[in-house]
């Protein structure tokens, strides 16, 4: 303690009690303390009785609990362990989110980047662990519990629901995501906020169930212990538990910036240790994979009006192909190919899979396997100039220059239109 607390009380009357909060003052150095300590505390009273000045000093024992030490009586307390700012945290998120950190236009930024993270975390081997000692589901609102600080799981590699939900929240907040601790019964999760308004939820996913809508904006919810597993089902399972346990009336939120407006993040010595980051070979699969998860659900609202038409019948082929399309634009490749097969079972000899096909191939650099499709395609349908153009360009990118040109010339007598809708290729064409 590094000055005494003073506290004046202006009168107590005779045969007369009352109760005060005595605060210790003291500075950073309360947070070397790891393990609970014993002290010795004095309480002094000076008073004035029948006109005589007296005092009296009573000396107590007390603990000082190490500096993990929370009770969670108040939640808003766990404000205080994330702590965005601490250095190494800090370094560990900054590097590794530009290293691994995907392009898709079509997921919301604050969505992709936090299952960028959460897969993060899994890659660098983070498992939930129950704390043995005080496993939270046993808590009481007088017990002390410990939370590790973000860097502390870092280097460990594990923790419970609590220092996890507080490593991801910390995390997110680092990089700008607005995050919220959840406390349901026995547990604690956690959630963030998108920045997409009410209104905009569509962007995300049409099911509602998945999304929260707090203060007129799209907040997701997330089961940090299931790091190490899907994003998809950890943000599935933290919906489920957000969804059952608020119609409970069960479910307590702590807005991690109001939350430090009480206890604010505690600011820890600089680390004397460092954390590797992932290795990229083992972050990247896993998050290339939940990006074509989190495209295919931003993708439902675009495709939805085609999948109802092909319920309504099965053989609208023209349908089918929009759908197909709308995935090969933003790169989900495998599910275009999928709606292709589809519609090649209802109609074998329709030109337009195999051309667009092709141009999967084409943006693959697959250049001989573009001319397959597109050579079919042709076959299949031989006065269309586009067909012609995708061949010439395709046979141009692999040097084939007197075959390129021969099939623009057959374009562009089909179609006069071609000058102009190609005139930068036709440019490279004639040099």
């Amino acid at each position: 303690m590094d000055f005494p607390f003073t506290l004046d009380i202006p009168l107590l009357k005779a045969n007369s009690a009352e109760e005060v909060e005595l605060n210790a003052i003291f500075n950073n150095r309360i947070l070397e303390i790891d393990e609970d300590t014993g002290v010795q505390v004095e309480v002094a009273i000076n008073f004035a009785a029948s006109n005589k000045d007296d005092a009296i000093r009573i000396t107590k024992p007390m603990t000082i609990y190490g500096k993990n030490a929370i009770i969670w009586k108040d939640l808003n307390m766990v404000g205080a362990f994330v702590t965005p700012k601490d250095d190494l945290l800090r370094d560990f998120v900054r590097r590794s989110i530009n290293e691994n950190k995907p392009k898709a236009d079509a997921v919301d930024r604050s969505l992709l980047t936090a299952m960028t993270m959460f897969n993060i975390f899994g890659a660098h081997g983070i498992n939930y662990v129950v704390d043995p000692n005080s496993p939270y589901s046993e808590l009481t609102e007088s017990t002390v519990d410990y939370v590790q600080f973000s860097r502390e799981t870092l280097k460990l590699k594990s923790g419970d629901c609590d220092d996890l939900s507080v490593l991801l929240s910390a995390s997110l907040e680092n990089l700008g995501i607005e995050t919220a601790i959840l406390d349901v019964p026995g547990h604690l999760l956690m959630m963030f906020n998108t920045g997409l308004a009410e209104n905009e939820r569509h962007l995300i996913s049409l099911d509602d169930e998945l999304l929260v809508i707090r203060d007129g904006k799209v907040w997701i919810p997330v089961e940090a212990t299931m790091i190490g597993q899907s994003f998809s089902e950890a943000w599935t399972e933290g919906a489920h538990k957000y969804q059952k346990y608020s119609k409970e009336n069960k479910l307590q939120t702590v807005v991690l910036n109001k939350a430090w407006d009480s206890f604010k993040p505690v600011t820890l010595s600089p680390a004397v240790y460092t954390v590797s980051l992932p290795e990229k070979q083992r972050v990247e699969p896993m998050v290339q994979w939940e990006t074509t998860i989190l495209l295919e659900k931003s993708l439902d609202r675009l495709v939805k009006p085609y999948r109802a038409l092909v319920s309504m019948d099965e053989n609208n082929v023209r349908a089918r192909l929009q759908v197909a399309i709308i995935y090969a634009k933003y790169g989900l490749y495998d599910a275009a190919n999928r709606e292709f097969d589809d519609i090649l079972s209802i109609d074998a000899d329709n030109s337009a899979v195999y051309n667009n096909r092709g141009n999967i191939y084409f943006t693959q650099k697959d250049y001989e396997r573009a001319i397959e499709d597109y050579s079919y395609a042709e076959k299949l349908s031989a006065n269309d100039a586009g067909i012609k153009m995708n061949i010439s360009m395709a046979n141009y990118q692999l040097g084939n220059l007197q075959l390129a040109s021969s099939k623009y010339v057959e374009a562009d007598m089909i179609d006069e239109t071609v000058k102009n809708k190609y005139s930068g290729y036709i440019k490279l064409l004639s040099k």
